[in-house]
């Protein structure tokens, strides 16, 4: 035990002077948080530019182009006066899509003859598509509704009785969690566990390769690297739960469960993040190819973590690979246990999963991690500065 805490107290002490622990643990982490809160100003999309075609020129497209105009997530930027037109501007990017108000649109409605605007969406950008296509068909469906009772109104239907009759069937949706569509719970404990385990991770491999390249004993070794490790756990333990704290208190994030659990799972997520530069550190053979095969492994953490594309609707090989990164987990525990106020008892498998990647993963790096610091040790040539060139005129 003395020679881990040791380990450890030596790591603390070089973090002033280190600029791997300044970049890494705090600028990296706090700095992407920082970044992406301000870009999230509001948390859902506003004022996305739409191209508006009106081949009617009537009162009542006009009426269509000002509700258009007035919904929240789109602004008509451009009048155009052709389809062509427009499907250039969308396809140069320069809107998100184009609305055709028809000719005889107006006409059309008033006989109560089948009617259809079309809107031409940019597929590629799937969120503003995503938004664009619901807040078009409510508008749709409320225009309808209007005009619908208008109608009946005019044809002697008492006004109670008309919104009755041009009601339609609805669905009620009730989210229970996230229920305005707010892209600032949806997206920030993602980014931020990401970070934290992609820096820990590389923290973990650079502190490692640190501690092989100062001279020390050859035996006992594993101690030195369980001391090595346990301030950067500590630390992103404490970062990643100041930080989730800050959220809940700003609004950005609802807590209806116990934030107890969520301490407990950013600890063993650290743990877990850690173990994994540990097991990567000890299977490979130089500091490039850990920081290589770290990369690689965690990089994608964020698309296969089930935010951008459902979990349960990835093939094998996408789910086994979500299972094997702690942030999987975490946001399990975060968005079920955290946002959404599921019970323990739905959170158990997934501090499981954890619990079995710290022990998979410490189990098999621990030894061959030791096994490289003393491999590197025994070099002659470990820790020689590089040669000098003399250079002779």
């Amino acid at each position: 035990m003395t020679g881990v805490l040791e380990a450890a107290a030596r790591q603390l002490r070089s973090w002033p002077r280190s600029l791997v622990f300044w970049w890494l643990l705090v600028l990296a982490p706090v700095g992407g948080m920082g970044v992406l809160w301000a870009l999230l100003d509001t948390g859902a999309l506003h004022k996305m530019p739409v191209a508006l075609c009106d081949q009617d020129h009537s009162a009542l497209s006009r009426q269509v182009a000002r509700w258009i105009d007035a919904t929240p997530s789109m602004r008509v930027t451009r009048v155009v006066t052709s389809p062509d037109e427009g499907e250039a501007l969308l396809r140069s990017g320069k809107v998100y899509a184009l609305i055709l108000i028809p000719r005889d649109f107006e006409r059309d409605v008033l006989r109560r003859r089948p009617v259809r605007p079309i809107a031409f969406l940019e597929g590629q950008h799937m969120v503003a598509a995503g938004v664009l296509s619901r807040d078009l068909t409510e508008l749709g469906l409320s225009l309808w509704r209007e005009l619908d009772t208008d109608l009946r109104e005019r044809m002697g239907v008492p006004a109670a009785s008309a919104l009755r009759q041009a009601s339609t069937v609805g669905l009620d949706l009730r989210p229970i969690a996230n229920p305005g569509t707010n892209y600032r719970p949806f997206l920030l404990p993602g980014v931020l566990a990401s970070l934290l385990q992609l820096t820990l991770s590389i923290m973990t491999v650079a502190a490692l390769h640190r501690l092989a390249r100062t001279d020390g004993p050859v035996r006992g070794v594993w101690r030195e690297v369980a001391g090595t490790l346990l301030p950067p756990v500590l630390w992103t333990w404490m970062l990643g739960c100041g930080l989730t704290g800050l959220l809940i208190l700003h609004g950005d994030l609802s807590l209806r469960g116990n934030f107890g659990l969520l301490v407990a799972a950013w600890l063993v997520f650290s743990l877990a993040s850690a173990a994994l530069g540990l097991l990567i550190f000890g299977l490979t053979e130089n500091f490039i190819q850990s920081l290589s095969v770290v990369s690689a492994f965690s990089s994608p953490a964020f698309a296969f973590a089930g935010l951008t594309f459902p979990l349960l609707s990835m093939p094998f090989f996408g789910r086994l690979w979500a299972m094997l990164l702690p942030v999987t987990h975490l946001l399990k525990i975060v968005v079920q246990g955290g946002q959404m106020g599921s019970p323990f008892s739905a959170q158990a498998m997934s501090f499981l999963s954890l619990g079995l990647l710290v022990l998979v993963e410490v189990g098999c790096g621990l030894p061959l991690a030791a096994l490289r610091v003393r491999r590197v040790r025994r070099r002659p040539d470990s820790r020689a500065p590089e040669p000098r060139q003399e250079v002779r005129s």
